[in-house]
């Protein structure tokens, strides 16, 4: 079991053997006696519910997307901002490109479940074709899906908080100096994937509240 500070180490020590900058003073995450996660419910919910506002993204009629997430009972689950978004009068371009972005928190969630094998360098964007028919082949149903999700260890989940957590602190470092992105990050999906690890550890409680301090 890996104290908040050995994974720490081994998480600078990756960066470095890639020519990461790290800041030595970041704060450590919590470790695996402390954490607390999401259960797998939730995090199956989640997705869920994160589907229906991408698709919305690529022209999906809205109230559809409202009516079917009430009807298999997710609607209260559906955040206060997400409310917002999936009844407002119109969407702007930039609400849409917000939404599709979210493809990349769900990609976090589904690898949290063991739906995704590997979560790859944050550089280039997810393909969750394969998650999404591993999900129906697996669970055959969206109710099964929910109940009988599996949540990977807090130590898998906490390593990769750790890695997202240190990855964006470079990735921001460089842009408030005008610097290339390290290894070629895309800081949108360092963003999203930072953003769903720190819900998947309760960093906040509310979906709506989750924050990606580095």
């Amino acid at each position: 079991m890996k104290t908040s500070e050995s994974r720490k180490i081994e998480t600078n020590k990756y960066l470095e053997s890639k020519g990461i900058p790290i800041c030595e003073h970041l704060p450590l995450v919590e470790n695996s006696q402390e954490v607390i996660l999401r259960k797998p419910s939730e995090i199956a919910s989640r997705i869920m519910i994160l589907t229906g506002i991408i698709d919305t993204a690529f022209d999906e009629d809205r109230k559809e997307i409202v009516s079917w997430l009430k009807e298999i009972n997710l609607w209260e689950g559906v955040s206060k901002s997400e409310k917002e978004y999936l009844t407002k009068k119109s969407l702007t371009k930039e609400d849409k490109i917000a939404a599709s972005w979210r493809t990349e928190a769900v990609n976090v969630l589904y690898w949290s479940l063991g739906m995704v094998d590997k979560l790859n360098e944050p550089i280039e964007e997810c393909d969750l074709t394969k998650a999404h028919e591993g999900t129906k082949e697996k669970y055959g149903s969206l109710d099964n899906f929910i109940k009988q999700s599996e949540i990977r260890s807090a130590e898998e989940i906490l390593d990769q908080t750790d890695l997202i957590y240190r990855i964006h602190w470079a990735v921001r470092d460089a842009g408030l100096n005008s610097r290339p992105y390290p290894n070629g990050y895309n800081p949108s999906v360092v963003y999203e994937r930072h953003y769903a690890l720190n819900w998947i550890t309760c960093y906040q409680e509310d979906w709506d509240d989750i924050t990606t301090d580095t």
